[in-house]
């Protein structure tokens, strides 16, 4: 993969560009699921995307793992809507397991007011990658 064999790991000259145009994919992205779940044009977004990704991605160019990084975790967001590609991967099964039982065990320590056991465990989600969001309705999660 180029975001663990990119060319350096910050962004280059012109890949600023490619990176600040990532966020209109995923309005389009929006746009087509708030139009009664129109998955054709989301599908159609995701290869739009995926297009744009060659392009800019392409050896001769050189990229940075820093863009390849970036425009994965775009792909990665919007066809996990979707759901099209099905990872049966047992890592990710057990990561997902491991974080759900940390947090768990984080609501618990902040319910007795243990602070200091608290920020352990959400020091310890960060140091694997993992940000946690307190919500009214309870915590998310998300990678990195």
């Amino acid at each position: 993969f180029l975001s663990e064999n990119g060319d350096g790991d910050s962004l280059k000259p012109g890949e600023e560009a490619v990176v600040s145009g990532l966020p209109a994919f995923r309005e389009h992205f929006v746009e087509a699921m708030d139009d009664d779940f129109n998955t054709a044009d989301a599908i159609a977004v995701l290869f739009e995307l995926v297009r744009e990704a060659n392009t800019a991605t392409a050896p001769e160019r050189k990229p940075s793992k820093k863009l390849a990084a970036q425009i994965l975790r775009m792909f990665d967001e919007l066809e996990g809507v979707l759901g099209l590609l099905y990872g049966d991967d047992a890592a990710d099964q057990s990561l997902e397991a491991e974080v759900t039982a940390l947090i768990e065990a984080r609501q618990a320590a902040r319910k007795e007011k243990n602070w200091a056991e608290a920020d352990r465990i959400r020091d310890k989600l960060k140091e694997m990658g993992i940000i946690l969001e307190d919500t009214p309705q309870g915590v998310k999660w998300k990678k990195a």
